[in-house]
């Protein structure tokens, strides 16, 4: 063969290790492996210790392949050829067309019959076992030729199906830009900006239930896409998802599936793919419009200005990756280009716009990177701001637990262990008590709740309770992780409405959002509350506001157990005026 490595002598130390293990090869010799597919192998170097050898791929090409021992390669079964594979495959070919008739004379003769005639010819033995290791031999390379042909077939049907794949994805890129599956509603109708006003388009993925806010029945959901709109149409609502006069935001309806209760599983699963829908958001002076385009945005409409800087080099999947993203990235700006040139939703535009090229944008095209924002001046991301209030947590405190719906529905290990199947806790204000140990088991902080289940009480002669199940009395003690709580006390009304309105890292703690705005509406009635009964008492004590506001404060958390005003106002009047009072003698 001319592409044969340049053979070179072997080492005596070498040549007995072959010997050793009965291997007659040397550099440059060609193989099929039987076992992986037909596999064609060169020898390219023996060493006392190890075969290295090359394979030949579909292309001709030889590249390093592995190593083996001189006995492991003894045990692998490679067959040897000395001809071209392209000859071998094609005598194999040519036999399997007669490979019936080829079989029929193999299996001529009696083995068992001629052995008895020939009992005493070790010769003839000899000889029978050379033919039918020799035929073995041969019909393994047959079957190893032809797994290598299914082999080839099978990479041949991969590449068809590959580039099948993308033919459907050019022509989905194609019905996206001639809008084949768009819906388009209009909200309002009215003059459109002038056409020298450029076309901003924002960055960020909204959702609609977390910006709508109404947590009431699970929050918004796909049937609700009228309640949206009818909620875009009031000006403060929509200066909030796109203050832009001429711009367009992409809508997703729910960022999490929705638990539809006592809905089939099956039809469950399609309701919240409805919910999973994009559509798109597109204002153009006093015009509103709502567009779907059978296109998923995910994770933003237009990539981030480090998106496709090179990342950790040694991770083999981020090209693969960052192609996906780049293609995803192009149909979201194809689908915009389709809307300016075969609609008149964006018009008038006094100049030719193409999305892909920014020398034609001429300041018409505006780019808002909402999704690269960070956090105002003195606010911490959720999680930091969480585990900030968080680590004032000791017992006494008042948390906000929130269930995060991964329990299954029952508890395994936040209980004692003979209570460990109670259901789980409702989302509530709950007062800190101490872990097992007391107070100072700081690390297993616990909180009382009532389960809402039943337990097996036996017959008791005395109180006349016959045996059964009955409704728990005693309340049960949980213990909470602190990333799941917050501490209520440390948590202003200023705080709740900024994180319900921050979009920055909001898929943190989404789960928590529908407790985030019965909170606010709370904390709103508590306020007006202790607004009220400051302004009393300090037109009763003759003092400023600001003076009782302080004893207020004093009252709420002085104590071990935190309390609101409403605990008992009488009590809290009576000592808040009396501190007061002390105050003023001072």
């Amino acid at each position: 063969m001319s592409d044969l490595a340049k053979r070179k002598k072997l080492s005596p130390a070498a040549k007995r290790e072959l010997e050793k293990h009965g291997l007659d090869i040397q550099v440059g010799d060609v193989f099929v492996d039987p076992h992986y597919d037909g596999q064609v192998l060169r020898i390219s170097k023996i060493t006392k210790k190890k075969i290295h050898y090359d394979r030949r791929w579909s292309s001709g090409e030889w590249s390093p392949y592995g190593t083996s021992s001189p006995e492991e390669f003894s045990k692998e079964g490679y067959i040897k050829i000395d001809k071209p594979i392209e000859e071998v495959e094609r005598e194999i070919l040519d036999k399997v067309k007669n490979l019936d008739k080829e079989i029929e004379e193999y299996e001529e003769g009696d083995p068992e019959t001629t052995a008895l005639s020939r009992a005493g010819d070790k010769e003839f033995f000899l000889k029978c076992e050379s033919d039918l290791v020799q035929k073995q031999r041969h019909f393994a390379l047959m079957r190893a030729i032809l797994d290598r042909k299914r082999s080839e077939l099978s990479n041949y049907m991969h590449e068809l199906g590959e580039k099948l794949e993308h033919i459907r994805k050019v022509l989905g890129v194609v019905e996206l830009y001639l809008g084949i599956h768009e819906e388009i509603i209009q909200i309002k109708e009215g003059e459109p900006m002038p056409a020298n006003f450029p076309i901003y388009i924002r960055q960020q993925l909204l959702y609609m239930d977390e910006e709508v806010g109404d947590p009431s029945d699970g929050g918004l959901d796909f049937r609700s896409l009228e309640d949206f709109d009818i909620w875009l149409t009031d000006p403060e609502h929509l200066q909030q998802v796109l203050p832009e006069e001429k711009g367009i935001v992409a809508f997703r309806v729910r960022r999490r599936d929705k638990n539809y209760i006592g809905v089939h599983p099956f039809v469950a699963c399609e309701m919240n793919a409805k919910n999973m829908r994009t559509y798109f958001l597109i204002r153009n002076g006093e015009n509103l419009y709502r567009i779907w385009s059978n296109v998923t945005v995910d994770p933003r409409l237009f990539p981030r200005r480090d998106e496709f800087k090179p990342k950790i080099r040694e991770d083999p999947f981020w090209e693969g990756d960052a192609k996906k993203a780049e293609f995803q990235y192009k149909k979201y700006g194809l689908m915009i280009q389709g809307l300016i040139h075969r609609t008149q939703i964006l018009h008038p535009i006094d100049t030719e716009i193409n999305i892909f090229k920014p020398e034609t944008w001429n300041d018409r095209i505006v780019f808002i990177r909402d999704d690269e924002q960070l956090l105002p001046s003195g606010r911490l991301p959720w999680r930091e701001w969480q585990k900030e209030i968080n680590s004032k947590i000791k017992v006494g405190s008042r948390i906000l637990y929130e269930y995060p719906g991964w329990y299954n529905g029952y508890m395994t290990s936040r209980v004692a262990y003979h209570l460990k199947h109670v259901r789980h806790p409702a989302s509530g204000v709950y007062a800190v008590i101490p872990g097992p140990r007391g107070e100072t088991d700081l690390e297993r902080l616990r909180f009382l709740y009532q389960p809402g289940d039943e337990v097996w009480h036996e017959h008791d002669y005395w109180d006349d309770r016959r045996s059964g199940y009955q409704p728990r009395k005693n309340r049960v003690g949980f213990q909470f992780s602190s990333n799941e709580v917050l501490n209520y006390d440390q948590i202003s009304l200023e705080d709740i409405e900024f994180y319900l309105g921050s979009r920055v890292d909001r898929g943190s703690y989404v789960h928590m959002i529908p407790l985030l705005w019965q909170l606010k509406k709370q904390r709103r009635v508590e306020l007006e509350r202790e607004k009220h009964f400051v302004s009393l008492v300090a037109g009763r004590n003759k003092v400023v506001e600001e003076e009782v506001w302080k004893a207020v404060e004093w009252w709420k958390y002085k104590n071990k157990w935190k309390r609101p005003l409403e605990q008992d106002d009488a009590k809290a009047l009576r000592m808040i005026e009396k501190k007061l009072k002390r105050r003023g003698e001072q």
